[in-house]
């Protein structure tokens, strides 16, 4: 929580980096192992992913601005 990244890409292909946070633009602000939990993020956008072949390997990330 509260690491600082670089997000580039698009609103739909979004990449992040780790970064110092002077020069990130996103820091992240909640971590669930569940896949899609927009609710969780409440208004801080989300990124998630989840496995093709383990299904219960999932995330949710969420992040604001900086």
């Amino acid at each position: 929580m509260n690491d600082c990244l670089w997000m580039t890409g698009s609103e739909t292909d979004r990449d992040f980096e780790f970064s110092a946070c002077d020069r990130a633009n996103v820091y992240v602000t909640g971590l669930t192992g569940e896949y899609g939990a927009a609710g969780f993020c409440g208004n801080d956008g989300r990124s998630t992913w989840r496995s093709n072949e383990f299904a219960a390997h999932a995330y949710t990330v969420c992040w604001r601005y900086l």
